[in-house]
């Protein structure tokens, strides 16, 4: 933060060096002391730190653990349900530690390279659900933020388990209002599901509505399985940077509402099948803010989706049609095209900056422009 001391009429710019705090006794301890252990540490994808929250996790909540897949993955029940919770463990953070913020106005701020809130904020309510003896199985993941490793290894070997769900709800979107139903393009729930979610929700005295805005979160490993996978704003905004910063005030609502809502008589109307229904109009932040008055007409670009996959790490079907496209506009072979092309050498504000309503042929001559060794 930056003040002006104009003394002797000269204006001096001073920086007033933040100090970590902590988050505020008046909330409920079983959000609070979640909450806080989540947000303390840097959880880094594979590193000891993130294995050690997940350790905490199992010390805590060790009288409803099911098991601990060989992804790392964590899975907890509590008595009879058709409903499967889920937040990942992991951040995008870059180095690995303890994690410092500090609170102002119940706003949680980040004095790191992120907050980390995406997911820890998920990963509390989750914890306080469990706190509360809410009926369902809770699934902390691993490997979110690079890819869903967590994820497809459950779709992978646990495709019968996750038929027996009817609906997975992942608290892990950014914001405080949507239900998101749309995926990366993909239908993953009915309309009535989140018309009825949001009906719940404004019982709660909240304000949730259907989004088909959505980008990538877990459950969408899973929509070949169950029919309603949604994923709940969760009180984070500015995430994956040092601007990330949490709604204190609106997660504590969220918190109470979750434990309030009937989630077993929401209804089960999608056919738990994968298929694209929605494209992309364009990146902004890992999202899109087209208005979207003829989706049902639009279809995900093979581009598009390829850029999708390396938003999320995954370079290797961008990687392809970048060298088909490079050999076929030079002559090249294929099999030579990988001496001229650097993929590591395209950056996220480049993606973002690209123009979605060109052709697929001419988004890959502008990112070739980029990335081919000159």
């Amino acid at each position: 933060m930056k003040t002006m001391n104009k003394a002797n009429g000269n204006h001096k710019v001073e920086l007033i060096k933040r100090k970590p705090t902590s988050l505020p006794d008046k909330m409920d301890p079983n959000l609070r002391e979640p909450l806080a252990r989540v947000l303390s540490v840097k959880r880094m994808s594979g590193t000891k730190e993130e294995a050690r929250f997940r350790a905490w996790l199992v010390r805590r909540y060790s009288k409803y653990l099911q098991m601990v897949d060989e992804a790392g993955n964590l899975w907890f029940s509590i008595g009879i349900s058709r409903t499967l919770f889920a937040a990942h463990c992991d951040t995008v953070h870059h180095t690995t530690g303890n994690n410092n913020f500090y609170v102002e106005n119940d706003i949680v701020y980040s004095l790191e390279e992120c907050l980390g809130a995406d997911d820890g904020a998920g990963v509390a309510i989750l914890c306080y659900m469990l706190s509360n003896g809410i009926p369902g199985t809770y699934l902390f993941t691993t490997g979110e933020e690079i890819g869903g490793v967590g994820a497809t290894y459950i779709s992978d070997n646990f495709p019968d388990l996750l038929s027996e769900f009817d609906r997975s709800i992942c608290f892990d979107r950014a914001g405080t209002e949507e239900i998101i139903t749309v995926q990366a393009g993909t239908r993953c729930a009915s309309s009535e599901f989140a018309e009825a979610l949001s009906v719940a929700f404004q019982d709660q005295g909240l304000m949730y509505v259907e989004s088909i805005r959505g980008v990538y979160t877990d459950n969408k490993e899973w929509i070949a399985h169950i029919p309603e996978c949604v994923n709940l704003s969760v009180a984070y905004k500015s995430q994956h940077g040092s601007s990330e910063h949490l709604d204190l005030a609106h997660l504590t609502l969220l918190a109470l509402a979750a434990v309030q809502i009937d989630w077993e008589s929401l209804p089960t109307v999608r056919t738990p099948v994968e298929e694209p229904e929605y494209t992309f109009a364009g990146y902004t932040n890992y999202a899109y803010d087209r208005q979207y008055d003829t989706l049902e007409k639009q279809r995900i670009g093979v581009v598009e989706e390829a850029i999708f996959e390396w938003y999320w790490g995954r370079k290797l079907p961008l990687t392809g049609l970048l060298v088909n496209r490079f050999s076929k506009t030079t002559g090249i072979p294929e099999s030579e095209v990988s001496a001229y092309i650097e993929i590591h050498r395209l950056k996220e504000h480049q993606v973002d900056g690209l123009d979605f309503n060109q052709r697929d042929e001419e988004i890959l001559d502008d990112i070739l422009a980029l990335v081919v060794k000159h």
